[in-house]
Formats: C-alpha cells, sequence, structure tokens
C-alpha cells in the first residue's frame, strides 16, 4: 500500500509513477490481499468501510 501511494503521488504530480493501467492493476491487486488478510488482524465489521475507501481510490484510474 505504501508503493502503491508513492507511485500515485507520483501519477497525480504528472511525474513519472506508472500509466493508470499500471496503477489500476496494483491496486486492484493490493485490495485483493486486503481484504484476504482482513480477518486475520481485524473485525469483519469494518472491512466494507475500508474497501470502499480502496474502490473510491481505484476510480482515479478510470480512463472510460
Amino acid at each position: 500500500m505504501l508503493r502503491h501511494g508513492a507511485r500515485r503521488a507520483l501519477f497525480e504530480l504528472g511525474a513519472t509513477g506508472g500509466t493508470a493501467d499500471e496503477l489500476r492493476h496494483e491496486l486492484d491487486t493490493t485490495t485483493a490481499e486486503f481484504v484476504a488478510l482482513w480477518p486475520v488482524r481485524n473485525r469483519p465489521g469494518g472491512l466494507p468501510d475500508s474497501l470502499a475507501r480502496l474502490l473510491r481510490a481505484r476510480a482515479l484510474f478510470d480512463t472510460d
């Protein structure tokens, strides 16, 4: 997540941080891992809120 955040910041600044497609793929992979690991460290109730934040961030990379 930290690497993605740094790359996203570079992307938003117009610097070399990856393309929108690369960042979307990276966030999709990170989100899948996040969901899989959530029950190991957290209560189930907070997952929908945290997942919604990741999905809002993903919308930044939609090129449609």
